[in-house]
């Protein structure tokens, strides 16, 4: 039997959604808060890997793979990708099962002294963060199968100095997707950015210090705008990064042109 039963999550990650926090807003934490019981102990929660899939993901008689299709939509999709949830936020993960009899299904946290999960409607549930940590966030059927499981990571957010500070310790921001974007930050706001443009003026190679300057702050993200006119010309308008510093929006006058992460994440 295949063990590679994991679900589809949706046919691209194209849409990384800029909807943290219940849907309003497009590192490592700095702080050294102690997460001693929160963490996961290991891959297999100290199973083998034959009882963690038997427990997890074994089908039951006359079942076929697909039927464990999930689809995920909302804050999910982000937390798909390792974002990480920021305390003081609220998020909606949204869900479709694939078959007739899943109906009813049962959402929950492997450990509530990191997030809550409260089921607001058949597919949807409202999620909040606790404390600082990592568990697991479960969908069941009403067969009692895992239809799916998905590793959630709650942080503690940055103060707006600590993100300056942090901007310019990482190492390089490495584009993931859209436009193949490096950024370097320097002191005094100011950036590196090398790569290849297809946006603004055209396709080009790009290097070149832009200048910025603090936009505003929402509920998960600081925003910058950039001052300088190379970036004008790329109709590159700023940037915006969560408030744990593990993503980050490379924006332009069209919306999100690159979505970058801390060089290692």
């Amino acid at each position: 039997m295949n063990k590679k039963i994991f679900i589809g999550i949706l046919s691209t990650l194209c849409i990384f959604a800029l909807v943290g926090c219940g849907g309003n807003n497009t590192s490592d934490n700095l702080s050294n808060s102690s997460t001693t019981s929160n963490n996961i102990s290991d891959k297999f929660e100290g199973l083998t890997e034959e009882e963690y899939f038997n427990k997890y993901y074994k089908l039951p008689d006359g079942w076929k793979d697909e039927q464990l299709h999930c689809a995920i939509s909302s804050d999910l999709i982000d937390v798909s990708v390792e974002k990480a949830l920021i305390m003081g936020c609220s998020y909606r993960f949204g869900y479709s099962l694939s078959v007739v009899n899943a109906n009813s299904t049962t959402v929950s946290s492997s450990n509530e002294n990191v997030f809550r999960v409260e089921k607001n409607s058949e597919g949807s549930c409202v999620v909040t963060p606790i404390h600082e940590g990592e568990a697991y966030f479960t969908i069941m059927d009403d067969n009692q199968l895992v239809r799916y499981r998905q590793k959630v990571i709650v942080k503690n957010p940055l103060s707006y100095d600590d993100m300056l500070e942090y901007l310019s310790n990482v190492e390089y921001w490495d584009p993931k997707i859209g436009e193949q974007i490096t950024m370097n930050f320097l002191f005094d706001n100011e950036v590196i950015l090398t790569g290849y443009a297809t946006s603004g003026s055209g396709n080009s190679n790009v290097s070149y210090v832009a200048t910025y300057e603090f936009k505003e702050e929402t509920i998960d993200e600081f925003r910058f705008s950039f001052t300088d006119e190379v970036s004008r010309q790329h109709s590159w308008t700023g940037f915006n990064v969560s408030k744990c510093g593990d993503f980050m929006y490379l924006m332009s006058s069209y919306g999100v042109d690159a979505i970058l992460r801390p060089n290692g994440l």
